[in-house]
């Protein structure tokens, strides 16, 4: 075969008459080892497919099983030449930013030779030109080369449902449950996902109600109802789900956390604090409850009894996040320093909240007056939200420590590289000067 010919031909009205030998031979390697690379990453994914993993779907009682679905037999046992062509002319094409002669192309390899991830790339291809009615035709090639691929559905959803709100995605959207039952999954949350905000409020939630009917004993359907309902603000349909399903699983600890969502999404703490105190008695050592029961607690400023609930579940998971970071924070309301730093050490060696615990690692030597070691602490600080307020506590302590000299020479490198604090970082630079009685007689402010 004459490659340059071919290519050349390929693109005659599409493509630039510049595509011949010269620019082939420097760019077909590359091509050719892209798509080898391809093929092998899907071996690999082959092979690495029996991996499965533990997951919270296991708490309904669902184990994994056989996909429910059989992929299109391929129609050719090894690659022609017409699928390698079509291959590289749609590299070629995309490289050269001919998005349109790419999807074709991309979508005639991905046909003749039954390559689901080349349907995935046609419909990324019609994405990305924002051509729906393209990307809905090769998502449909994806869906039937990869049925088991809950991607392939969800965007088919997602597509669908763009082109045409009255259009019926359920059997997409059952398929995406059943998948996800197969793989030990919850494909409820992944079709409420496909679903998205876009369709409207009561759209939204009558085909999740039709999705949910026909899988009457699965409680992760009634969940998702209800963060679909919370999703839209439509407080009192996830309120009367959310009721359900605890009625229909009360020995499941996510009937108690949606409805505590709904309670606090409706601002009816005292109703989501009385659900899971009743939860937490009931279910003593289950880390979620624990931790939604200590926040709960701390809303309403109740910090002794929430410092004892994170003191529970740090018990049960010593590296816990959330549990060393609120203790921290509670011991330090509690004026207990040294306690508060072992927790603050514990986020930095788990390399969680770094910025946050060292800024609070800085306020506690700060309170003890040890000001060096605070300054140190403080300069660590170099983005979040208490950044600011770690840099003008270093102001601070080196006027005390050092004069006002020192002071004013970190707030004139804050402005430079804070230009939109600059007029309050200039005023900050007035208070000291006032407040210390130092200004030079070359102050500006002065």
């Amino acid at each position: 075969m004459i490659w340059g010919a071919r290519l050349s031909i390929a693109g005659s009205g599409t493509m630039s008459d510049s595509l011949r030998w010269p620019w082939v031979i420097g760019n077909l390697m590359q091509l050719i080892l892209k798509i080898v690379v391809m093929l092998s990453f899907m071996v690999l994914l082959g092979g690495c497919a029996s991996v499965q993993k533990t997951t919270d779907y296991e708490a309904t009682g669902a184990t994994p099983g056989v996909l429910p679905f059989t992929p299109a037999p391929s129609p050719v046992d090894e690659l022609t030449e017409q699928i390698v062509f079509d291959t590289l002319v749609g590299e070629v094409a995309a490289q050269r930013g001919d998005m349109l002669l790419a999807y074709h192309h991309q979508m005639e390899a991905a046909m003749a030779a039954g390559d689901a991830k080349g349907a995935e790339r046609a419909t990324r291809i019609a994405l990305h030109m924002k051509s729906y009615e393209l990307a809905e035709k090769a998502a449909a090639q994806w869906v039937r080369l990869a049925p088991n691929d809950i991607s392939a559905r969800q965007l088919m959803v997602m597509l669908m449902l763009q082109r045409d709100n009255g259009v019926d995605v359920l059997e997409h959207l059952k398929a995406i449950v059943r998948i996800g039952r197969a793989k030990g999954d919850n494909g409820f949350l992944s079709a409420t996902a496909a679903v998205g905000r876009d369709l409207g409020h009561s759209q939204s939630i009558a085909l999740m109600r039709r999705l949910v009917a026909e899988f009457p004993e699965d409680p992760w359907g009634r969940y998702a109802l209800a963060l679909t309902a919370i999703m839209h603000k439509d407080y009192e349909t996830a309120e009367v789900e959310a009721k359900a399903l605890l009625k229909q699983r009360p020995d499941w600890i996510k009937s108690y956390l949606v409805l505590s969502r709904v309670y606090v999404a409706r601002d009816d703490k005292d109703a989501a604090k009385a659900l899971l105190a009743r939860a937490v008695r009931e279910f003593p050592e289950e880390p979620l409850l624990l931790s939604a029961y200590a926040r709960i607690l701390i809303d309403a400023k109740e910090l002794e009894s929430a410092y004892d609930y994170f003191r529970r579940l740090l018990a049960l998971e010593p590296d816990n996040e959330a549990a060393n970071y609120w203790l921290g924070v509670l011991s330090l309301d509690m004026e207990r320093g040294d306690e508060a730093k072992g927790y603050f050490d514990k986020l930095i060696s788990l390399g969680k909240r770094t910025e946050v615990a060292t800024y609070f690692l800085g306020r506690i030597e700060e309170d003890a007056s040890r000001h060096a070691e605070a300054i140190s602490w403080y300069k660590k600080v170099h983005k979040g939200e208490f950044f600011f307020d770690a840099q003008i506590r270093i102001v601070r302590l080196l006027v005390e420590r050092e004069g006002i000299s020192e002071g004013r020479e970190w707030l004139q490198g804050l402005r430079i590289r804070m230009p939109e604090q600059a007029v309050r970082l200039y005023l900050l630079e007035l208070k000291c000067c006032v407040s210390r009685s130092v200004c030079s007689s070359d102050d500006p402010l002065q």
